[in-house]
């Protein structure tokens, strides 16, 4: 730290004075940077952004029930065929192909209001959130398009696209060896009933057609075989993240996140599963990736705070909310640079051999704030 006041005949005072007023502002109101969503959001079970589906557009609507048309005071974004959720409104319901938007307020439905429509509704692009659990579709072929990128082809055809863009998919037993991956960054780039394209981070090589196999995604970690001790550090980013920069190891971080998260599950039986909430900080390096932002990527380096939540599923279906409040946590990376610090899930049955799956994570009012001081 420098010295005050500065003597004339104390360069090396001088020098660390300059340093320091050129490392940037101090005290405890500058660098401050936040985020904060009310709306209900989807986790896609993404390795790359986005990581949540959130609303395309939302409104503060009224409508009586029994009626098929609702009338929105904010009506930017809305579109024909987007899915409309909200209080009041039928599940499935979509903007009807009736929507004109030179009156955009008047939204026409497919479907008629169950109730009483008085409070915010939201538009979204797909019904319901993403599914965490898809179970293994079987493959009739897997085609090289590109150095990165694969069509696979379902051997049957799926009632509807099974897989939604950025998913993480993981294909098994195709005849030819090098197309069974953990295909995630960016992973899924399109589906259809009848095929998947999906994108590796990594080049494979040149590949020859490949038949036979599955397709699948599951964001859960299966428990661990019996005597058997494993470390996972697979983490599903939330939408609460904040780019921060420390010019010095002297500066400081004050960080503070909360977030509701609604998980549902499927279980085969009574099974633990372990729901990880954690603040990472990731740090940042220079790429050339096709898949990356501004040139840079993020890896993990830390977990700064973290809460653990257990819950005994029995066999069927259901869900439970968690709310996580990270109070105020400093933190102090190990050099000067740029950082991500992100609110991130991971999904874990702790049950010996346990194959208990969470199928969807809606995530609810969350907020990340950081502030940096240099000390």
């Amino acid at each position: 730290m420098p010295n005050f006041p500065v003597e004339l005949g104390d360069p090396q005072g001088i020098v660390e004075a300059v340093n320091y007023a050129l490392s940037g502002p101090s005290g405890l109101g500058q660098n401050i940077s936040g985020l904060a969503f009310s709306q209900p959001a989807g986790m896609i079970g993404a390795a790359r952004l986005p990581h949540t589906r959130r609303p395309q557009a939302s409104s503060e609507a009224t409508g009586a029930q029994g009626a098929s048309v609702i009338t929105c005071f904010a009506p930017e974004n809305i579109r024909i065929g987007q899915y409309v959720e909200g209080i009041g409104i039928a599940a499935g319901t979509q903007v009807a192909g009736t929507y004109n938007p030179a009156t955009p307020s008047t939204v026409p439905l497919t479907i008629a209001n169950t109730g009483p429509v008085t409070a915010i509704v939201n538009f979204y692009e797909y019904n319901g959130p993403d599914n965490l659990n898809i179970t293994p579709i079987a493959l009739a072929s897997a085609v090289q398009l590109d150095s990165n990128t694969v069509l696979f082809t379902f051997a049957a055809p799926q009632p509807s696209p099974p897989f939604r863009p950025n998913q993480i998919a993981a294909a098994a037993g195709v005849s030819v060896a090098a197309y069974n991956l953990f295909y995630s960054a960016p992973g899924v780039v399109e589906c259809t009933t009848t095929t998947v394209t999906v994108r590796s981070f990594l080049p494979l090589g040149t590949l020859p057609t490949g038949t036979g196999g599955t397709i699948r995604s599951q964001a859960t970690v299966a428990g661990p075989a019996v005597g058997v001790s494993t470390v996972q550090n697979r983490f599903y980013s939330t939408d609460m993240q904040r780019e921060v920069s420390f010019n010095s190891v002297t500066d400081r971080l004050i960080v503070s996140a909360t977030l509701e998260n609604t998980v549902s599950w499927t279980s085969p039986g009574t099974l633990d599963l372990l729901v990880r909430t954690v603040l990472v900080r990731l740090t940042s390096f220079a790429t050339t990736d096709f898949g990356s932002q501004a040139g840079l990527l993020f890896e993990q380096q830390s977990i700064v705070a973290e809460q653990n939540t257990i819950r005994t599923l029995s066999a069927g279906t259901g869900s439970f909310v968690i709310n996580t409040n990270f109070g105020t946590v400093v933190d102090t990376p190990p050099s000067a640079g740029l950082y991500l610090y992100r609110v991130a899930l991971q999904f874990r049955n702790i049950t010996a051999n346990g194959s208990a799956q969470v199928t969807s994570a809606v995530l609810g009012p969350r907020s990340i704030s950081t502030q940096v001081v240099k000390l």
